[in-house]
């Protein structure tokens, strides 16, 4: 099995050699910008000259309105133009969750590329997202459903306690619920962290993807934990450095905003993509233990530029 140092220093690697790996999510990120400034405009718009106050500010531009007033106003504005919010709010939201799935099949497709053959590019992206995208938004609802129901089960019995039960009851089953809960979750992303990988890089279907990813942690706990546990060690450092980055750059009125949008966008598409590498380079090393634990001497799926130690099927 290769060593985790191994496998960060050759992802980095494919990504230095391919930056345009950030690409995909450098796209969603602008998505996202665009329509939600679009939504808000349109919101901020509609409600000042539904509510009445826009009327009124242009009557009178010297007219000071209280916070308080315009919450009020909330109630002067149409019940169709409230309906109009909702319904924008929920096409933006299914517009970014098609273009997720879209474009993270073709991040973990490029991932592919590059350690396969060294290169990716853009059009890499388009065919594996389009190849992949009903499968790569399948996978995913399917891991929601499965990551949300048991909350669903939470609120049954934590009601049903409320009603049966004393508020010090109530609140320690509650309590009892949300730590089962966490764990359920912290179980899951362990059980299935691969299940793209396998969707992608070996063209398993949905359920075969689940069950690949599952058998890679029940043989490879270890490994698997720490693994998921570097990846959530690096997402933490890079949220703390970009947070005291936000702290420093908010003394620059306006243009410490922006100028924090744009390196918060490029920096996550950056980390976004270095780990779609580490984590492919991982899943094709558990892959490779696999096969040799099941004695196939070398797995057709590794190449010379994957592991350059690589010898008989294991590394040095």
């Amino acid at each position: 099995m290769a060593d985790i140092n191994f496998i960060l220093k050759k992802g980095f690697d494919d990504v230095k050699k391919n930056p345009i790996m950030a690409l995909p999510f450098i796209i969603l990120g602008l998505i996202e910008f665009i329509l939600v400034t679009l939504f808000g405009v349109y919101f901020t718009i509609s409600f000042f000259e539904k509510s009445g106050i826009m009327t009124s500010m242009m009557e009178n531009p010297e007219l000071y309105i209280d916070p308080d007033y315009i919450l009020n106003m909330f109630g002067n504005i149409p019940s169709g133009t409230i309906t109009m919010f909702f319904v924008l709010g929920l096409v933006i939201l299914v517009v970014v969750v098609l273009a997720t799935a879209f474009l993270r099949a073709g991040l973990i497709g490029m991932s592919k590329e590059a350690i396969l053959s060294g290169k990716t590019n853009f059009s890499d992206m388009m065919r594996y997202g389009k190849k992949y995208f009903l499968k790569e938004l399948g996978l995913s609802v399917l891991i929601y459903l499965i990551l949300f129901i048991p909350s669903i089960l939470i609120g049954i019995i934590g009601g049903a306690a409320a009603v049966y039960a004393s508020v010090a009851s109530t609140s320690i089953i509650f309590m009892l619920l949300m730590i089962l809960y966490f764990v359920y979750l912290i179980i899951c992303a362990f059980l299935f962290y691969f299940a793209e990988y396998a969707l992608i890089y070996d063209d398993f279907g949905i359920i075969d993807s689940l069950k690949r990813s599952y058998h890679i942690f029940t043989e490879n706990k270890s490994a698997v934990v720490i693994f998921v546990l570097v990846m959530l060690i690096v997402y933490f450092v890079v949220s703390l450095l970009m947070w005291l980055l936000g702290i420093i750059l908010a003394f620059i009125p306006m243009v410490g905003i922006l100028l924090y949008g744009i390196i918060e966008l490029v920096v996550s598409a950056f980390i976004l993509a270095l780990v779609a590498a580490w984590s492919g380079r991982k899943y094709i090393d558990l892959k490779i233990m696999d096969r040799l634990e099941d004695g196939v001497t070398r797995p057709v799926i590794v190449e010379e530029t994957i592991y350059e130690t690589y010898s008989d099927g294991k590394e040095d």
